[in-house]
């Protein structure tokens, strides 16, 4: 009985303290001391970290990974075919295969370009060592004219343009097939402020596909910003030319 008492004593002084707002061991709870009345606090339950993958090593063999290319707007995609013509038809004339050598000599001597010319650093005799660069098919033993261009090919083809603008600012005027309704046009005039600009149905001719407003205005550009008046027609021409030629 006595310790059923001193059990019965110890509990109800707990309960006593409890009540009162003592802590267990007697004194009153401090500021930072939580209410014994308040409920425990929800435990939230953590998730486990995800395993991390480390890259693979590089490696010269191990297949590119493409990204994958964002879904188009088929409106879009309509309104092209609407104007540029349907697939069928645009693979067709979209091609871009290297000009075989003797027709970049046709297009040099159809834009007034002497190709007969062995004179040193003329557009005809750098035509001439282009032979193996640009590539001729080789019919003794077989091999056809290459369709891809190289940079050989590139460089010379470069040279040649570059070489040939003094030829063709002065022939092209006088090309039958650049005339226009039977009189000439001049590659190169000039605007109000005496600023050289270029002739959209010359450079029609020279291209052989229509110029565009953003062509001729990024050329004159680039005429203004050159060194000199001379050197800049001579790179407008000969990247024209070059770009029509390498469909670039």
């Amino acid at each position: 009985m006595k310790t059923l008492s001193k059990f019965a004593t110890l509990a109800t002084a707990l309960g006593l303290a409890v009540l009162v707002g003592c802590t267990p061991d007697g004194s009153a709870p401090g500021p930072d001391d939580p209410d014994p009345t308040d409920p425990p606090a929800p435990v939230t339950p953590t998730e486990p970290a995800l395993p991390t993958e480390t890259p693979p090593a590089s490696n010269s063999m191990a297949p590119f990974e493409h990204p994958m290319e964002p879904e188009r707007d088929p409106f879009v995609v309509f309104e092209e075919m609407i104007e540029e013509g349907p697939r069928d038809y645009t693979s067709r004339i979209h091609g871009c295969t290297k000009m075989p050598y003797a027709v970049v000599g046709r297009y040099l001597a159809a834009r007034g370009v002497n190709i007969n010319n062995t004179t040193a650093d003329t557009a005809g005799a750098l035509y001439k060592t282009a032979l193996n660069s640009i590539g001729v098919p080789n019919l003794t033993n077989r091999v056809r004219d290459s369709k891809e261009w190289s940079t050989a090919a590139f460089t010379d083809l470069l040279d040649i343009s570059a070489a040939a603008v003094p030829e063709i600012v002065t022939a092209l005027p006088n090309q039958d097939a650049c005339k226009k309704a039977g009189a000439s046009v001049n590659l190169f005039g000039t605007d109000a402020a005496g600023a050289t600009t270029l002739n959209a149905d010359a450079v029609t001719c020279l291209l052989g596909v229509p110029s565009t407003p953003e062509m001729l205005e990024l050329g004159a550009t680039f005429i203004k910003q050159a060194t000199s008046d001379a050197d800049g027609r001579i790179l407008v021409v000969a990247s024209l030319m070059a770009s029509a030629q390498l469909c670039q």
